[in-house]
């Protein structure tokens, strides 16, 4: 693409539809100078991850680019060219990470009114709650649809907006901020992922021990997950080692125990960004030819990482806490595998097991709430 122009001039030029650029991002480019990214957002992620990292690995970080890409294939990689590092994201991979961030969203809407209901009625009522997990699951039926759908659109680099079916379907506008605050912290982690493959060695020939490998080794024996790494191949342990790396990272907690607001990030960050790679390229389950671990080991990881930080934490100020989160993100991880499998055998979503993975996120908020300590 041309030097002249950041990613997205580029992209929507080529689309013939530059007129869609607003003027508030032309005049806010007049005083971007890209130094590590063609694209703004890019750049200030990079930028923000490499000010948090401890300070002995910043100079191999500041050698770093980050380029938004169009090639058709929905991913992100890590790979040295000469001197620099380059990192790329592919533009479809955030089409995505949009789409999911949306429906995300909606479940979430969803089982608030289920646990408000479960608080609020007796014994007598479950088939109440039944009657809305019910209802809930066919809602969310119809935005899996939309994303099987669009999964075509997704790696079509001639349209101007591939997916977001789902954003249209947002009941409430006053979150669009947040939903894309959430879809940054998808790709904050993505850029972690692909940071880390430097920081540990992965993109050159010549295999150093770094110091943040160290790291790495520390945080596998500390959280109990030594074992994901045995029975997987170099390419797989080498992105378990890059997700764990870009997990604690984005959770700020390389040397010392994070707060909660960051771990809320890493959790989330990394799953939808995983669970939508997932998706896009059916890598659920352990492949033993696959350059990539399945969802299912990752998934792993990220749920013993975040009982290793927060088991023995209290609640925050709001009531939440990490475990809760990571009960959610299970529970929809299972019906989005449960929609694609359905859709890859030609079939109907099987709502009974829907409604039972939403009973299951219900008991589980009680077992929780025994869990953690008070204070």
């Amino acid at each position: 693409m041309p030097t002249n122009k950041t990613f997205w001039e580029y992209y929507f030029d080529r689309a013939g539809k530059s007129h869609l650029i607003s003027a508030e991002y032309t005049s806010a480019l007049k005083k971007w100078n890209a130094t590590r990214s063609n694209c703004p957002s890019l750049e200030n992620t990079l930028e923000s991850l490499i000010d948090v990292i401890p300070p002995e690995w910043r100079a191999l970080a500041n050698n770093l680019f980050a380029g938004r890409v169009l090639d058709g294939e929905a991913n992100a990689a890590a790979w040295t060219e000469k001197q620099a590092g380059i990192i790329e994201i592919n533009a479809q991979y955030s089409f995505i990470l949009t789409d999911y961030v949306h429906v995300f969203d909606r479940f979430r809407d969803y089982i608030a009114k289920l646990v408000e209901m479960a608080y609020s009625c007796d014994s007598a009522s479950e088939a109440l709650l039944l009657e809305e997990a019910q209802k809930m699951s066919q809602e969310l039926s119809l935005h899996w649809s939309e994303i099987e759908e669009k999964r075509k659109d997704w790696a079509d680099i001639s349209l101007v907006q591939p997916g977001g079916t789902s954003r249209s379907r947002t009941p409430n506008p006053s979150r669009a901020k947040v939903l894309s605050d959430v879809e940054s912290v998808c790709e904050e982690f993505i850029i972690a992922h692909e940071l880390s493959h430097h920081l540990l060695g992965h993109t050159v020939s010549r295999r150093e021990k770094k110091k943040a490998k160290e790291v790495v080794d520390q945080a596998l024996t500390d959280s109990g997950s030594a074992d994901l790494l045995t029975g997987i191949n170099r390419s797989q342990q080498d992105e378990l080692q890059a997700d764990l790396l870009a997990y604690l990272i984005v959770a700020r907690a390389t040397d010392s125990l994070p707060d909660f607001g960051y771990l809320y990030r890493s959790i989330f960050g990394s799953t939808i960004a995983l669970l939508s790679l997932a998706h896009l390229n059916g890598n659920w389950a352990h492949d033993s030819s696959s350059t990539h671990p399945g969802f299912d080991k990752r998934f792993q990881l990220i749920s013993r990482l975040t009982f290793w930080l927060s088991v023995n934490r209290p609640r925050d100020a709001d009531r939440g806490h990490p475990l809760g989160q990571l009960s959610q993100l299970a529970a929809f991880s299972s019906i989005a595998y449960q929609s694609y499998d359905a859709n890859a055998k030609k079939v109907e979503l099987n709502q009974g097991n829907v409604n039972s993975v939403c009973l299951w996120l219900l008991k589980q908020s009680g077992s929780l709430s025994d869990a953690i300590p008070d204070s």
